[in-house]
């Protein structure tokens, strides 16, 4: 005969007693487990930079308890692999992205995923230069216009000049 009766005590401990009946002999052991209310449980994925195509994101996740790994989702899908509280993620496609995690103690997982936090992977921009190519030593000056196409915020020519058009006067400066 076998019997396992739980009893819950104060402490948040479950407490498991098998006797074991084998003809006239009887054996009994115990075990304690310590539960931690699900309620209680808390993960969080701090906010997340956006980034340009090809760059990276890092994202840190922390829980309550303290977890000892993490299971990662990007998009709902989980990215095997990523167990770490930081991760580290190349973003080669643009687009509108969401992060989170589940924490994991003592070898559980937490039920409940943390709260979606969103990105943004923005196309890498392009840029073409116009104007004249041809320069004479000492006599002309070319005029040299970025596009702005996707709405650039600053201009910062290689020879320190800066803004969406510059000229230059100057051979060997590149």
């Amino acid at each position: 005969t076998v019997s396992a009766v739980p009893s819950v005590n104060e402490s948040g401990l479950v407490k498991y007693v098998v006797t074991v009946t084998a003809g006239d002999c009887t054996m009994i052991d115990s075990i304690s487990i310590n539960v931690t209310k699900v309620d209680t449980f808390k993960t969080t994925v701090a906010n997340i930079n956006n980034v340009c195509q090809g760059g990276q994101i890092t994202a840190t996740a922390t829980s309550v308890p303290v977890a000892t790994e993490f299971v990662w989702y990007l998009n709902g899908l989980e990215l095997p692999g990523e167990n770490q509280p930081t991760i580290t993620l190349n973003m080669n496609e643009n687009g509108e992205y969401t992060l989170a995690a589940k924490a994991v103690v003592e070898g559980c997982q937490f039920a409940v995923v943390s709260a979606a936090v969103p990105f943004t992977v923005d196309s890498m921009p392009v840029v073409t230069i116009t104007g004249n190519q041809l320069y004479t030593v000492g006599s002309t000056v070319a005029t040299l216009t970025a596009s702005n196409d996707y709405n650039f915020s600053s201009f910062v020519w290689s020879d320190g000049q800066t803004g969406q058009e510059i000229t230059v006067s100057q051979y060997g400066v590149s």
